[in-house]
């Protein structure tokens, strides 16, 4: 797990919880410092992140109902292989919900969400810190939201948003021009009311990345066989 160029786990300053730590082995896994076969190992995960072993335990169930991690009685978790159509397919997905809040959006739309879509487009022209970007991204995201779902619907998709890494960036850089890109472009079809248009641009932007992130992932052998490889 120990990687002398990787950056140093970072302390949970908050109280410790399970989807805290998760999100950190989302991390190394994405980041291949944990591999497909890995042993997590709870004790040094634990005292890394200066929290008890519980969170790390309630981290290992929730990455196990992700299908990331395998746990074997009396042994612990086993990181587990990725395969390229998953990727896809979780990308598919995020994309027909988001595209169906941009097309809601779209047709929605009133003349605060216009200002505070036109703000955040200016931000996103202009930003190019990876941090910067990400926020921005998600305050679109937080806007649209705001008028384009139900608040029970809302609720759900901010649940969604956590299975996600928090900062998908530090993962694979080379998503940051798309998301920057791809934002202001949505912010342009729901602004101009053009809803199918807002509904392609976020499936777009999603297949883009995932794209990346399956080449990422497969440079740092995360990724299991192909379909035809397999024995």
């Amino acid at each position: 797990m120990s990687d002398p160029g990787a950056a140093a786990p970072r302390k949970l300053t908050r109280r410790s919880s399970g989807e805290l730590v998760a999100d950190h082995l989302r991390r190394e896994i994405f980041a291949g410092r944990l591999a497909p076969g890995d042993r997590i190992p709870q004790e040094e995960v634990a005292t890394a992140l200066g929290v008890s072993r519980i969170p790390v335990r309630e981290a290992l169930v929730i990455l196990e109902n992700e299908g990331r991690v395998r746990m074997e009685h009396h042994r612990g978790g086993f990181v587990l292989p990725m395969d390229a159509d998953s990727v896809s397919d979780n990308a598919e997905i995020f994309g027909m919900v988001y595209g169906l809040v941009a097309r809601r959006a779209a047709e929605r739309r009133t003349p605060e969400l216009d200002a505070k879509l036109a703000a955040l487009a200016e931000q996103l022209a202009e930003a190019t810190a990876p941090g910067d970007i990400w926020r921005l991204a998600e305050a679109y995201l937080d806007t649209v939201m705001e008028i384009g779902t139900a608040p029970r619907l809302a609720r759900v998709l901010r649940r969604m948003r956590t299975l996600a890494v928090d900062n998908l960036f530090e993962v694979v850089p080379d998503t940051l021009e798309i998301t920057r890109t791809g934002t202001i472009a949505l912010i342009e079809a729901i602004r101009a009311g053009d809803a199918a248009g807002a509904e392609a641009e976020q499936m777009d932007m999603q297949r883009r990345s995932a794209d990346l992130v399956v080449e990422a992932f497969r440079e740092r052998g995360i990724l299991g066989p192909e379909d035809g490889e397999r024995p």
